[in-house]
């Protein structure tokens, strides 16, 4: 743009620029550098327009500062050269949301809108290109740091809670300040509009000029141009309609105030209020904003990485249903966590850190008794994600006691067989717990390390005394059963195989794979099968900060085919699953690779080792 007003124009990047902007840079013959700042260049500026994610301490900044250069923000540039009015969005959360459900609704409305600012193409740039009547910008506080002239004639302001403190010298009161930039030009008939039970917004309003005044708040208020009542949306003001909270897209009450900060920015630009009704049910939500990515194994897969302050994840925390797997990272901005704590420990099952450094994290989320993963990499999040999954799957632990409304498979007549967030170790062991004579010891178990658990059984008589202990201790009942047979893991094979040919002059017992992984011999007239994922979900917890507790290593099961119903997913389709599963007999294999639910349907037919 400033190109096409025929100013002498030159970029500079310390970074790398995409290849893209160096085609497009070249087509219209500006000069363009990157990985270095050319100073006598750059000092030699008229006015400086800075990308808002440079800091104010960059050396080059402080520089150009000192040499008296103004520096503004590509906003306040652009705002310059274009009559559009401006609704603009800023706010420690929602933002990004309420900016791109207000551009939904202005162009549902058929006005000729852009999309601009921290969220969209470049307003200068479609300002050069095309220049549009309206413009929905969201604002960062950064931005804000540079905009002088600029105006909002509709500024919102979702709320102001701590954030990007290491930008603003941890002080609170200048994060402020920046936010409510958004005010400065504002005239008597512009709109602001806002978070009525913000605290902070309510106690700092008085210092600032501002437009006619749309407030929006959960319950009734007077003067609220927003609020909910027994169920309906309430809109009074430019002009009152209502709607029923149930027609919104958008759900969780973070989304609700959302809604009412987009409603309200439609209703005083004058738009219908039948579109703004069939624009905030229509509305399909933001990428990487409590986005549903998938659904695996009864698994949610929630991708929120807009999330990107302490409040943001309380209300993704709020929002949640069932137990969840959280993952915390990024670069620390000064975050004071005690905010997520209570929800943390009513909605976690465990935590895994991501990132370079995340001692404060470990430091405050440590004693919460949950298991936490310290990984420094992608690859290493998703395993320990997989892991953790497969753990509580298993071994039920504290995400499978609570969790709610998974998905539940039934048969043909809708019986239902278990729900999915069983965990199966865990209803084994309610099973057997209450009757001593279901459990059969295994010493090694009291050994503090897995490799120490292992290396105990593989001893003279030790593995198979365990599975002769096993057999008979079980109870007459299960012994002259048909269909018998013992589930043991890897751990517990290595040590039989081992103690039978060492014991038994070079016996050995006869495995076949059947499927999986999954291996099977007969000892002593029984059936055994090898499930070898139970030894790599417990050395995956070893070395875990709050593991130790869920180190348990069961390690075998004597039981009968038909008396376990072990599955995954939300229907009777098992054949692209990793179960095996016999309609007529209802029998099912132990296998699965994700969540899997269980049911035990005659606990007297069980006898567990552990």
């Amino acid at each position: 743009m400033a190109n096409k007003l025929g100013f002498d124009v030159f970029l500079s990047d310390f970074g790398s620029i995409a290849d893209k902007y160096k085609e497009m840079l070249d087509k219209h013959n500006i000069p363009w550098e990157e990985r270095q700042h050319t100073e006598e260049l750059i000092l030699n500026a008229q006015e400086v327009i800075k990308s808002p994610g440079i800091p104010n301490e960059a050396p080059i900044v402080v520089k150009v500062r000192e040499a008296g250069i103004p520096i503004i923000s590509e906003i306040e540039f652009a705002g310059r050269y274009t009559r559009a009015k401006m609704v603009c969005i800023t706010g420690s959360n929602g933002k990004t949301t309420t900016t791109s459900l207000i551009y939904h609704i202005f162009r549902e409305a058929g006005l000729n809108v852009g999309l601009a600012g921290n969220i969209g193409r470049s307003l200068a740039l479609q300002v050069a290109e095309g220049d549009k009547d309206y413009y929905i910008v969201e604002l960062s506080s950064f931005q804000l740091d540079n905009m002088y002239e600029f105006r909002a004639n509709v500024a919102v302001l979702m709320n102001i809670t701590p954030d990007h403190l290491d930008r603003y010298g941890y002080k609170m009161q200048n994060y402020i300040d920046a936010k409510f930039r958004i005010l400065q030009n504002q005239q008597p008939d512009d709109a602001f509009v806002y978070w009525n039970d913000d605290p902070i917004i309510k106690s700092e309003l008085p210092k600032y000029k501002h437009g006619k005044l749309y407030p929006f708040a959960e319950e009734k208020r007077e003067g609220a141009a927003a609020y909910t009542q027994e169920e309906t949306l309430v809109f009074t003001e430019p002009v009152p309609f209502n709607m029923e909270l149930e027609e919104l897209s958008l759900t969780g009450k973070h989304n609700l105030y959302n809604s009412m900060a987009a409603g309200i920015s439609a209703n005083v630009a004058g738009i219908r209020k039948e579109t703004i009704r069939e624009a905030l049910s229509s509305f399909t939500g933001v990428e990487h904003r409590l986005e549903k990515v998938a659904k695996v194994n009864g698994v949610e897969y929630i991708n929120d990485s807009k999330a990107t302050n302490v409040n943001s994840c309380w209300y993704a925390l709020q929002s949640m249903k069932g137990k969840t797997v959280l993952i915390l990272g990024g670069k620390d901005k000064g975050n004071d966590y005690s905010e997520i704590a209570d929800l943390v420990k009513e909605k976690c099952s465990a935590l895994i850190f991501l990132g370079a450094d995340n001692s404060k994290l470990k430091e405050f989320f440590g004693g919460f008794g949950l298991p936490i993963f310290d990984t420094h990499s992608m690859q290493e999040c998703v395993e320990a994600a997989r892991k953790m999954l497969m753990r509580f799957a298993w071994f039920g632990d504290t995400a499978a006691a609570s969790v709610e409304n998974g998905g539940v498979i039934a048969d043909a007549a809708n019986v239902p067989y278990f729900n999915v967030t069983d965990g199966f170790w865990k209803k084994v062991y309610a099973a057997v717990a209450a009757n001593a004579a279901r459990q059969t010891a295994i010493a090694a178990n009291a050994e503090a390390t897995f490799a120490a658990q292992k290396a105990a059984i593989r001893g003279a008589g030790v593995a198979t005394g365990i599975m002769d202990n096993l057999i008979m201790d079980a109870p007459m009942a299960l012994r002259q059963a048909e269909d018998q047979v013992i589930y043991i893991s890897q751990a517990l094979k290595d040590a039989l195989d081992y103690d039978i040919r060492n014991n038994n002059k070079g016996s050995e017992l006869q495995w076949q794979a059947i499927f999986g992984g999954v291996q099977e011999a007969r000892y002593n007239g029984i059936t055994v099968r090898v499930v070898p994922f139970w030894d790599e979900i417990i050395q995956g917890f070893e070395g875990v900060e709050g593991g130790a507790s869920y180190n348990n290593p069961y390690r075998a099961l004597y039981t009968v085919k038909r008396n376990l119903l072990v599955g995954v997913g939300g229907d009777n389709s098992f054949i692209d699953l990793q179960v095996w599963f016999e309609r007529k007999e209802r029998q099912n294999y132990i296998y699965a690779a994700d969540k899997i639910g269980t049911i035990i349907v005659d606990a007297n037919l069980l006898q567990a080792a552990f």
